[in-house]
């Protein structure tokens, strides 16, 4: 009786902790964009780029981008799908990073 209930317990928590990586990975994701695009000098889709980098480095996949610029401000909105043991609705993890754009 005590077997299931630990392993239930154990998967659970390894289910828990790849989500989180997931998030901060898609986070990190976010605010390198973010940070890339808002460079004076920065090319039309460069901070995309550097945000499937990133996610592809941190076990993301199905990764979205979309980078705006409006008001003097970068906002960047990253999204990805996280390799789950179960999937359970959680697998999709999505954030946002804003950044001044700088001024040549």
């Amino acid at each position: 009786m005590l077997t299931p209930v630990l392993l239930l317990a154990f998967l659970g928590t390894l289910q828990v902790g790849l989500w989180l990586h997931g998030k901060n990975v898609v986070q990190e994701a976010a605010a390198a964009a973010a940070e890339t695009d808002s460079a004076a000098l920065a090319r039309p889709g460069e901070g995309s780029a550097m945000a499937r980098r990133v996610a592809a480095r941190g076990g993301l996949t199905d990764v979205a981008v979309d980078s705006r610029r409006e008001q003097g401000m970068v906002r960047v909105t990253v999204s990805g799908r996280v390799p789950m043991l179960y999937a359970l609705g959680l697998e999709y993890v999505r954030q946002e990073a804003v950044a001044p754009q700088e001024v040549w």
